[in-house]
């Protein structure tokens, strides 16, 4: 026996707009406070990866940075949505 197919629902009704998914929940000097700790966590990273490429470390080293640029990247992103 085959299973029953369901039927198809439109695209727009399983597509949650982004504006009714995300509600802001950052004030101003928040919003700000993480913006310049994103800049400054993007900042560190760039330093490091310009220093490890200046001491010709391996690619495998490197890596141990993206977690630095990553928190960067998260922090200037929530600052821009405020959320």
């Amino acid at each position: 026996m085959s299973r029953p197919q369901r039927p198809e629902r439109p695209a727009a009704e399983t597509v949650i707009p982004e504006a009714a998914s995300c509600a802001a929940n950052l004030g101003p000097r928040q919003s700000a406070r993480r913006f310049r700790s994103g800049l400054l966590m993007l900042g560190a990273a760039l330093v490091g990866v310009v220093i490890l490429v200046l001491r010709d470390e391996p690619a495998a080293t490197r890596i141990a940075l993206f977690p630095v640029w990553w928190a960067g990247m998260v922090g200037i992103l929530q600052a821009r949505r405020k959320t």
